[in-house]
């Protein structure tokens, strides 16, 4: 879907309706682009397991760590 919502991107723009980009993302041609969106977001979650299961081993600063790195 991403994909095909790129090559919708700029017709939609020329056309007067640009399309909502996706979150995190400027335009859906950069979230095409971001080839480790899938693998950021399921690191985030399971951080957010980790945290939540394990207060006293994780902190919200490992997800901060592990989510941009």
């Amino acid at each position: 879907m991403g994909l095909f919502m790129s090559f919708a991107e700029p017709v939609a723009r020329d056309l007067g309706s640009p399309l909502r980009p996706p979150l995190d993302h400027p335009s859906w041609m950069a979230a095409v682009a971001d080839k480790s969106n899938r693998q950021r977001h399921l690191a985030k979650s399971i951080i957010s397991e980790a945290i939540e299961t394990l207060p006293n081993c994780f902190n919200a600063g490992l997800e901060q760590y592990i989510v941009s790195h």
